[in-house]
């Protein structure tokens, strides 16, 4: 690992020492901003996996939605100048 750590720092022109920081910081910025990871107490890991396991709150509208029947064509939304592929 040192000889390809080495190569690489020539490579850009910077020694190893320069290399391994950049890199280190790299990574460390790259985790940091990793919008996947996020670090909590037992007490707030307990309250977000008990919101994701609870039933969904009743929403009409979307229940509306989905129970509308759409048949398969195209019309030119008015309002946006967009071409819809489905249709009430």
């Amino acid at each position: 690992m040192v000889i390809i750590n080495l190569r690489a720092a020539k490579k850009i022109g910077k020694n190893r020492s320069e290399f391994i920081l950049e890199a280190a910081c790299r990574e460390a910025t790259e985790l940091l901003l990793d919008p996947r990871l996020f670090l909590v107490d037992e007490k707030a890991y307990k309250r977000f996996v008990d919101a994701l396991d609870a039933p969904p709150a009743e929403n009409k509208s979307l229940k509306r939605l989905l129970m509308t029947n759409v048949r398969p064509g195209k019309r030119e939304d008015s309002s946006s100048g967009l071409c819809s592929e489905f249709f009430v």
